[in-house]
């Protein structure tokens, strides 16, 4: 049983770095949605009221 934990902890000490390599990426990636979110919310606006026009 401890030689199964202590190899654990071996296997996450290996996926951290990786696990730190990725996050840079994926803070890029959440700045690129913010870009993208005002867009979303215009599509969005636009959609409501396409919907207001239908049920009217």
């Amino acid at each position: 049983m401890l030689n199964l934990r202590r190899f654990r902890r071996q296997v996450s000490n290996i996926q951290y770095p990786a696990s730190s390599i990725r996050h840079p990426a994926s803070s890029i990636q959440h700045r690129v949605s913010g870009i993208e979110y005002p867009a979303s919310s215009i599509q969005h606006r636009v959609s409501s009221i396409k919907y207001r026009q239908i049920t009217h």
